[in-house]
């Protein structure tokens, strides 16, 4: 897609509750203003730290806000996807948010680098994530070793 000039119209398959769903889209210039990142609000513990970045996805704590507008208890929201990395392959976007790695909750970036190196420390060669984006969730799969 990052190749597909803007204002192109694009054919896409969603999941949604479980069945395909086919789409036609008109792709845009990305609004840095609608980034997870970029988003006002006072987060946990005073000023976001910075984004942890683990090939090509990076990840920052969620703020109260982000906590009761997700209506979840626990996550980190993915604030950039580098263009051809594992996490871009993936499906992850910036703005998802990351509620569990390898079935374990995920409460700070520094949990989700710790779980991830966990699973590269025991030979795993994919984490698997529960993701968030808008009002659903799913299981992906990101490679975390070739």
């Amino acid at each position: 897609m990052a190749d597909t000039p803007i204002g192109s119209k694009v054919n896409l398959t969603v999941l949604r509750d479980g069945h395909k769903v086919p789409a036609v889209v008109t792709l845009t210039e990305r609004n840095k203003d609608q980034l997870a990142g970029n988003e006002e609000g006072t987060p946990d513990k005073g000023t976001p730290d910075s984004p942890v970045n683990l090939g090509g996805l990076k990840v920052r704590d969620l703020s109260r806000t982000e906590h009761a507008s997700a209506k979840i208890a626990n996550g980190v929201a993915i604030t950039d996807v580098e263009d051809g990395s594992a996490a871009d392959e993936a499906g992850l976007q910036p703005g998802d948010i990351i509620e569990e790695v390898g079935g374990k909750a995920v409460n700070s970036a520094d949990e989700f680098e710790k779980s991830v190196a966990d699973a590269r420390k025991v030979d795993k060669k994919h984490a698997v994530l529960l993701v968030r984006r808008g009002e659903g969730s799913q299981f992906v799969a990101l490679r975390i070793k070739d």
